[in-house]
């Protein structure tokens, strides 16, 4: 075994892992070209609701969908937007040869 490593290993969960390679992904695309396009994104937390099944023991389940019975939950979701239309058309343009609009 080589010096300095551990024999016991931290594994991450799937969601853990998609966090963090859309959190990678994210920060390429904002230091790309010397951060010259860093203002034209931003950040924008989203609110939503949603209504999910009540799970409140001694409960009898319903299987018509029921508002009374269901539970309305807060969904934050972080979106990075990219506000300037030519810096998605310029990674396009370095992946084509040719480029025909009709």
């Amino acid at each position: 075994m080589a010096a300095g490593l551990r024999p016991d290993s931290v594994q991450m969960s799937p969601a853990t892992t998609s966090v963090l390679e859309q959190v990678f992904q994210v920060m390429d695309y904002l230091y790309r070209a010397d951060l010259k396009y860093v203002d034209d994104y931003r950040a924008a937390l989203v609110q939503s609701f949603s209504f999910v099944p009540s799970t409140q023991e001694g409960q009898w389940l319903n299987s018509r969908k029921n508002k009374r019975h269901m539970t309305q939950v807060e969904i934050f979701t972080l979106n990075f937007w990219c506000l300037n239309p030519g810096v998605v058309s310029g990674l396009f343009l370095q992946c084509l040869n040719h480029l025909i609009i009709s």
